[in-house]
């Protein structure tokens, strides 16, 4: 019988027969970056399905699941656009217009240094082939606290209509919710030259006309770029918390988060 840890650090929990990552500049490896990257530029979002091994997955969920009492829960109201209020705007404007964010998120510093989550974001293979689709040179996130993050959303907790501020994100969703949860997004509603707004406050209205919702599984790898998509996570239900993996990796080394944004995702600077 195969140790399941030495099975995971073989590969780092990843599906290679599936995604061969570590065989950078293979012919199998080249098509699958040219498959993520057709999808980036089609539709904004790239999934990799049965990305953890799923003789792996659950060890990954049990670790989050210890760690869902590290969590700092939190609620932050903003607008969609993850800035301060503009008041001069009309009061029902886009850019006036807040909603509530409730969730919580264990802190890259709280997560065990050898749990498998850490170990896949510190694995070389896996920051190259994320940089070799996005065709940016990348580095780890600076942050002490952001690097790696567990989102944990429990019944009620809403991540609300929102722009990203960065160019793509990496997620690993690990456990559903019992219902609920449901990411959902409007496909390059703006654009760098048109902000759209009228399209916007549609959707803040409750038009669903253009909602997508992004089907995935637990263990599948997403590269989501959401600076143009409108997106949100719909309120979780039930007492199964919703289970996340963030890894974060950016395109200047040294780059960190502020006092700010470490207080009010963390609950401390």
């Amino acid at each position: 019988m195969v140790d399941s840890r030495t099975m995971v650090n073989s590969s780092f929990g990843v599906n290679l027969q599936k995604y061969p990552i570590n065989q950078k500049g293979a012919p199998e490896y080249n098509q699958l970056v040219r498959i993520c990257q057709v999808a980036l530029s089609r539709s904004g979002v790239a999934v990799l399905e049965d990305f953890i091994d799923p003789a792996s997955l659950p060890l990954f969920v049990r670790e989050a699941q210890g760690l869902v009492p590290r969590a700092f829960h939190n609620k932050v109201e903003g607008n969609c656009y993850l800035t301060e209020s503009d008041v001069n705007f009309p009061e029902n404007h886009p850019r006036r217009r807040t909603e509530v964010t409730s969730l919580g998120a264990v802190a890259y510093d709280l997560i065990p240094s050898d749990s498998h989550i850490i170990e896949l974001y510190h694995w070389q293979a896996t920051r190259d082939f994320i940089s070799d689709v996005v065709g940016l040179p990348l580095y780890q996130y600076g942050c002490p606290m952001g690097a790696v993050n567990i989102t944990v959303m429990r019944e009620g907790d809403y991540l609300r209509w929102h722009f990203d501020l960065s160019s793509f994100v990496v997620s690993i969703p690990l456990q559903e919710a019992e219902a609920g949860g449901e990411f959902e997004m409007v496909r390059w509603i703006r654009s760098p030259d048109d902000e759209q707004y009228d399209r916007v406050q549609r959707v803040l209205d409750g038009d669903n006309t253009d909602v997508e919702i992004l089907k995935h599984t637990p263990g599948s790898l997403i590269l989501f770029e959401g600076m143009y998509t409108l997106h949100r996570v719909a309120p979780v239900k039930g007492t199964r918390p919703r289970l996340g993996a963030l890894l974060a990796y950016v395109n200047q080394p040294g780059m960190t988060s502020t006092p700010y944004l470490r207080q009010i995702r963390y609950g401390r600077e």
